[in-house]
Parts: C-alpha cells; structure tokens; sequence
C-alpha cells in the first residue's frame, strides 16, 4: 500500500512522519509528500526520503493519486501515528472490498472516534497495547485525517477538501468503513500550522454591500463587519436619508448608481470594487455577521483560500423579537476573481466560465442573522410587492424553470394565486434535475395544495419530497398539516418512518417549527392508532427539546387510558414532570374526575414539578371530591402560591362546605418571594 503522507509542519514533525511512513511502505516503497498550505511548503523545504508533488493542497493530492493509478494508497496527515498493526487491518479492510478504510481515532464527534489516546512518541510506543474494537463498522461523518483506498476512489473524494484539516465529511453513499482492529492517534497539530496575512499581501476580505435607505439598518452592520473585514465597499441606490454619510463616517467606500430593479447588476457593480480581494463578502444592511474568533478565521481563510474558492455560510432569518423564522446555507463568501453575480431576485453567484451557480463548503466559523425579513420591515418596505414585480419581469425575461420558481415563491411570499404558484413550480419541476431540488420544489407544491385545500395531493407531494430528501423541513409541515386534516395516521406513520428522519435528513432550509409540528403531529398518530409505546417515546422527545409544541396530550392521554387503564397516571406523571409550560393541566382535567386530578397533582407536586399552578388544581379538585389524603399531600406545596392566590382557593373551598380544609390551608405557613 502506498503511503500518502499530508504535510502541515513544523518541519521536526513532517520529518518524523515521513520515518514512520518509510517503515509502514516497506520494500524501498516511496513515500509521497503533499504540502497541504505554504505553511507545509515550507516545511518539506529540503525534506529527504520521500517524492515531493510540485503542487500543494487538492491540486498537489490529485498529482500523486492520478501517478498511483488503481494502487492501493493511505492518505495520512503527519501529526497522525499509524502503527503497522493498523496498517496492516486498513489494509485488510479493503481486501474485503470495502471502498474507504478508517482506523478508530481520538477525533471527537466523527464516528470512528474511540476515545482519547496517547500522542505523538508515546503514541508510537504504546498504540499498539490500546484495544479497540475489533469489529468494523460503516460510518458517516468522518474526518480524512488517516484513510485508505484505492488512489483513484482518492482522486474521486478530492470533491471534498481533503488537504483542509478543519474539514469532516458527512456522506451516506461514499462507502466509508472503520476498520475493526485499527487505530491512528491524531495530535491534531495540523490545525495550528496557520499563515498570518501580511501587511503586503491583497485584502484578505472584502464586504460588498448594495443599499438605499439603511440609516436605521445600516451601523449596525458595519460594526458586525470591524474585526474581520479589511475594508467595505457600498454601493447606494438612491438613498434619501442619511445612509451614504453613515456609511463614509464608518470607513466605507461608496459609489452610486441608479436603481434598475435588478439586484444582480447592484451587486456587480459594487464587485467590481473588490476585484483586489482574495475573498468577497456579500452581505446586506439588515444583517449582521457574527464570527467568535475573528482573528483565527482570517488565518485559517488565508492559510487554505486555494483549498476553497467560496464558502456556504449560515443564515438565520429573525422575527422583530429576535425568535427564530427559518435557517439556510448560502454562498456568501467567494474569491473576488473571474466570478460575477446572476438574476434580478434571488441572485446568486457564478463563475464567469460556468452555467452553475458557485457552491462551497460550509464556514462554521461565521454566521448571519438577518432581520430583513421579521413582518415588521416586510411590511413597512413593502418587501413582497416589490419582489413580486421584480419576479413578474425576471420570468416575463427568461422564461425558464428557475425564474418559475423564484416568481413560484415570490407569489407565495405575497400570499397571492397558489393556482398560479403551482403551474410556475410544475415547470421548476420539469427542468430540475437534483433529488434535492426535486425535493424542495415537491415540498413548496404540497404549501401551495394546502392553500387551496388539496389536502390529499398536499400529503402525496409532501410524501415524494421525504421520499428524495428525507428530513426535509418544508416537507415535514405540509405533511403534517395534511395529515391533520385528513386523519390518516396509519399513512402518516408510514411515511413518517421511512423518511422523516429530521436529525440526519437533507433539508435545505431548517424550519425549526415545521419539524416541531411534525414531531407533534406524530405523537397524535401513534395514540390515534393506539401504538402507546411509540407515542410516548416521540411525546418525551419533543418534550426535551420544545415542551410548549406539545398539542396532541389529549390524543395521549386517551390511547395510554385505552392501553395501560388505570395505571395510565403512572406514564402520564414522568410525561408531565417535562412540561415546564403545563400544556398537560387542561386535557387531565377535562379527562378524569376531581378525585382522579387529586392523585395526578399529589404525585406532580410530590416529584417538584414545576408549575406551582398544580398545587391549586390538585387541592381545590381535592376538597371537590373529599379526597383528604391528596389535600393534606398538597397542603405544604401551597406555600409556594401567591398569597392572594392562595386566600381566594381557601374561600372557595370553604365555600364548598370544607372549612375544615379551608382552615389547614389558611394555617399553613406563607413564604415570601423577595
């Protein structure tokens, strides 16, 4: 097997690990060494032993694997230990014909981590004596870190940024495999070789802005940007207030130019100011970048820009409160050279050779919030008419599937003709060629029937769009508001099962409160069809993540009273300890007798549940139906009510003819909250 080793320095540990790699080939194999970044340049600088590629990073790999042909290879960073006991189960591991061996490792979150292990010499001396598992499994998210395969299924997994050591793959198709018996010790100080820019090189990174009337909007932004950007280039397009001296005071650049209904042309014009930038950063007024270590960023970004030509970066959509709408990923970040923006709506960004727009890896390291889009600045800028009409023109222009689409939204946006969205969605559809996209223009369809009160075509839309993006979030609302109208929960629960799996699904835009609802929604199903067990593990769930979007306790409490009878209170208290919003009060109440609602809240109270409300319901349902023991249960946690609270449930208890009752609540010390 050819060793591969990945070089990120210093140059002591490059060296080190071309040793141990020489040792691992074996028979006068040569070893091959690839500079992952200028900063493994230089520490190959006059390296002996090995054949150097004359490229680095991606482009230094695919010389060396495209050289090795079909042969056997082990791709490893040097600040990785692979005994010969490991290379030998990688190895292994491949001659039963799996496509890509790992070993176990210390890298944390990725599914072949094992655990934390020894480092650098006292990994070499005491790997082996480690037990690991010595059964191999399939894996998904993984780190490149150490990982053989044939050279050209190599050559086919440098989509991926291979030579970036910040980087993890998450695939289901790619084949990978953690071999039984393998393990590699990864010091990780690949992810410390980083460059400092210079004060000589080309900015690093460039903000492009286009606005007209941003002063409220607009400082904001400018501050998210100081500490990462070398400089903001603004172009206005008529402007009344004072957004241009905002702008110059900040340190901005700006130009002007008329506004043409097209913001792909605002944006070029504003590019061709940062054409001197190794990175543009395309952001609006209404947004605000958040980065936790600015400095860092700019030295990883500097260190591996040849690795990534654009960068996908989270954006999270925010109501006024600052509550979440929806997330995406986004190009926001591409180099500044030979790429130009597209389309009058929805721009995106392309090369200037290529019919595709840019896509990229994602950048964890930065986010944006945007603000553009809580109802309040919608409304008042009249967002929705105007990106009607800029869509009416662009698809009017184009006449093509992909302006179909973005007028398709534009109308849903505006909440007008879903008649006539889904005619403009159907061409999207027919011109779509990716699962994923198949997916999402099913899943706006299965919206827009659901407008219309198509429920059952919103269902089967919604259904095929799982069945090609499982987990997608748009899917799983429409899903789960047809199947609330249409109380098939049998059909639900199939599909639910087979392609609702939120957590590692491929949703392109994250809906928190769709996939909530769909949660809720099949609680309801399972207790419907009287699955209690299902139903109660799903209520759990959703419980620890979003106690206030459990609706459906009234189709739980029935199935767990038809399933368990009477010992039904035993599941329904441990359910209820959960719901820190007591969504569970009125459906018990409404369910069981006043002696029955007693038991419940003595044994909430007595487990600290924690809505005081309780200790009210359950003594005033107890003195109802004389159930003495859970009065005096409760009758210390009513210390916890307010005192007015507490006066008025003792009249009404008296009221009711059990002053005696009354009298021990009335005598039961009160605590005072200071």
């Amino acid at each position: 097997m050819h060793i591969v080793v990945m070089a990120y320095g210093p140059s002591q540990l490059t060296k080190r690990a071309v040793n141990r790699a020489r040792k691992l080939a074996g028979n006068g194999q040569p070893v091959f060494v690839v500079p992952a970044s200028p900063v493994g340049e230089e520490a190959v600088a006059g390296l002996a032993g090995a054949q150097k590629s004359t490229a680095i990073g991606s482009a230094g790999l695919r010389e060396v694997f495209e050289l090795l042909g079909n042969e056997p290879a082990l791709l490893i960073h040097d600040d990785v230990v692979l005994t010969m006991r490991g290379a030998v189960a990688l190895e292994r591991e491949l001659g039963r014909g799996s496509r890509f061996a790992l070993p176990y490792s210390n890298d944390p979150q990725m599914d072949h981590f094992v655990g934390s292990l020894p480092a650098d010499k006292a990994a070499e001396r005491s790997l082996d004596q480690i037990k690991v598992p010595a059964e191999s499994k399939d894996a998904t998210l993984i780190r490149p870190a150490c990982i053989a395969a044939t050279a050209s299924d190599l050559t086919a997994l440098l989509t991926e940024p291979l030579a970036d050591p910040y980087a993890s793959i998450t695939s289901k198709n790619h084949g990978f495999v953690v071999a039984g018996g393998a393990v590699a010790a990864h010091s990780t100080q690949c992810l410390h070789q980083l460059v400092e820019p210079g004060p000589d090189d080309p900015p690093l990174i460039v903000a492009s802005l286009i606005v007209k009337d941003e002063e409220k909007m607009l400082p904001d932004c400018l501050a998210s940007l100081e500490a990462i950007c070398d400089r903001v280039e603004i172009c206005d397009t008529g402007s009344s207030d004072e957004t241009i001296a905002i702008a110059q005071a900040a340190g901005a650049s700006v130009i002007e130019q008329e506004w043409t209904n097209d913001f792909g042309a605002a944006r070029n014009h504003v590019l061709e100011q940062c054409r001197d930038a190794t990175y543009v950063l395309w952001i609006d007024a209404d947004e605000r970048l958040t980065c936790a270590d600015p400095e860092q960023t700019r030295r990883y970004l500097a260190t591996y820009a040849g690795e990534h030509p654009s960068f996908n970066i989270e954006i999270t959509n925010l109501e006024s409160d600052d509550s979440e709408l929806y997330r995406f990923t986004a190009v926001r970040l591409f180099h500044g050279t030979e790429t130009e923006f597209r389309g009058s709506l929805h721009e995106a960004v392309h090369r200037l050779d290529a019919d595709a727009p840019l896509d990229g890896h994602r950048l964890d390291q930065i986010s944006i919030d945007h603000h553009g889009y809580a109802r309040s600045v919608v409304a008042d800028k009249d967002k929705a008419r105007r990106n009607l009409d800029i869509a009416e023109a662009q698809h009017e222009l184009d006449g093509d599937g992909r302006s179909a689409i973005h007028l398709a939204r534009s109308l849903s946006y505006a909440d007008e003709s879903p008649e006539r969205a889904l005619e403009l969605l159907e061409e999207g559809l027919a011109e779509a060629v990716k699962p994923v996209a198949q997916a999402q223009i099913k899943a706006l369809m299965a919206d827009r029937c659901l407008a219309l009160a198509d429920n059952r075509r919103a269902f089967a839309l919604a259904a095929e769009a799982l069945e090609l993006a499982p987990g997608d979030n748009t899917a799983l609302g429409a899903l789960a508001t047809a199947t609330d109208r249409l109380n098939n929960y049998e059909e639900f629960i199939a599909v639910a099962e087979a392609f609702g799996d939120d957590e590692s699904g491929d949703s392109v835009v994250t809906i928190e409160h769709n996939r909530l609802v769909f949660r809720d929604e099949l609680v309801a199903a399972y207790a419907n069809v009287g699955r209690a067990e299902e139903a109660v593990a799903t209520a759990l769930t959703l419980l620890a993540e979003a106690p206030d979007k459990l609706t459906s306790w009234p189709q739980l409490i029935d199935c767990l009273n038809g399933h368990y009878g009477g010992a039904a209170l035993e599941l329904l208290v441990p359910l209820a300890l959960q719901d820190n919003v007591g969504g569970f009060f009125e459906p018990i109440i409404k369910t069981y007798p006043s002696g029955i609602v007693a038991d419940f809240c003595a044994a909430y109270v007595a487990h600290d549940g924690p809505i005081v409300e309780a200790a009210r319901v359950g003594l005033l349902a107890a003195a109802m139906s004389s159930n003495d023991d859970a009065f005096n249960a409760m009758v210390p946690a009513a210390s916890g009510l307010d005192p007015f609270v507490r006066v008025g449930l003792a009249d009404r208890i008296a009221a009711s003819g059990r002053t005696d009752l009354a009298d021990e609540l009335r005598s039961e010390p009160v605590v005072l909250k200071l």
